[in-house]
Order: structure tokens, then C-alpha cells, then sequence
């Protein structure tokens, strides 16, 4: 395999694992590209992340440091992420965003 069709089905691969993470998501597309996801909703302009790690809740939450986020701001943002992308348990720890889905997180970075 050559390395731009090793890359493809790297990509792929990446794809396939965070649709199935994101199955319950309400938006209309998910993009993965390297390490950057986006979701996008109709009629509403995109979110975009850096992806930082994924994998069991306790492994993503041990990566993670920082102080958990509970202020105006990160509440704001946390409700307006479960608005837009879905019905997971967001928690903000800094700047980054952990997901949770049935033990599995991942931590997400978002751009502005």
C-alpha cells in the first residue's frame, strides 16, 4: 500500500470510529480531516474542533489536565454544544471539551 491510499484508510478508519461515537448526533455532517472534526447543521454554521484523545472515559479523563470549567461561560458553551451536536455528558476541563457515549469520551479542542 502506498502512502496516500495508507493515509486514505487511516482517515477512514478515523471516520468510521467517531460516527459510530457520534451516532446520536443531531447534526447533519460530521467531517474528519487529520486531526480536526467538524459538525454541521443545517441552516447553521459549523463547529470545529481539534481532536486532542479519544478512547475509555477514565484513560480520556487521566490525559486530561486542568481544573474543571463550572462557570457562566463554560455552562453557556456546554449547553449550547448539547443543543447543536446531541445529547452527550459534556464536561469542560480548560479549553477542552470531553464528550462521553456508553464509557467511551473523547476530548475535543474547539477553534475558533
Amino acid at each position: 500500500m502506498d502512502g496516500d491510499s495508507y493515509k486514505a484508510a487511516t482517515e477512514r478508519h478515523k471516520l468510521d470510529n467517531f460516527s459510530s461515537f457520534f451516532s446520536n448526533s443531531y447534526t447533519d455532517e460530521l467531517k474528519v480531516v487529520d486531526e480536526s472534526i467538524s459538525f454541521k447543521r443545517i441552516w447553521k454554521d459549523p463547529v470545529k474542533f481539534d481532536i486532542i484523545t479519544s478512547g475509555t472515559k477514565q484513560a480520556v479523563y487521566e490525559s486530561v489536565t486542568g481544573p474543571i470549567a463550572l462557570g457562566g461561560t463554560a455552562m453557556a458553551e456546554s449547553i449550547f454544544l448539547t443543543k447543536y451536536i446531541g445529547d452527550y455528558n459534556i464536561t469542560k476541563i480548560g479549553s477542552t471539551f470531553i464528550f462521553e457515549n456508553s464509557g467511551w469520551a473523547v476530548a475535543l479542542q474547539r477553534k475558533q
